[in-house]
């Protein structure tokens, strides 16, 4: 009798770090990878600390508002959500003569 072998799933790899290089005639930065989460984390905490900064300060200012941040909060959970969902990609890629700049997911 023929037995039938389990299917198994390949574990899709997929972004979990962020990746920044630049790269100018004076300087070379090589930033360390910044994990994802760290990244979301650290500007959930900024733009949450600017709205209560605004409710304490109780007053709207002109140019940014609190729903502004909190479309904002939203924007960046659901692009890092996005991300995570795919394998390493270059976001941003700029080479202009000695200029050289490097955005990616690792």
């Amino acid at each position: 009798m023929n037995e039938i072998e389990p299917v198994r799933k390949s574990r899709k790899r997929h972004g979990t770090f962020l990746k920044i290089y630049i790269k100018t005639d004076d300087i070379k930065l090589n930033i360390i990878p910044i994990p994802l989460w760290l990244a979301k984390g650290t500007i959930s905490f900024i733009l949450r600390t600017i709205k209560l900064f605004m409710r304490l300060s109780k007053k709207e200012f002109d140019s940014f508002s609190t729903s502004d941040i909190n479309e904002v909060l939203t924007g960046v959970k659901s692009i890092i959500k996005e991300i995570r969902r795919y394998p390493p990609f270059s976001i941003v890629e700029i080479e202009t003569g000695d200029t050289k700049i490097s955005i990616r997911t690792k």
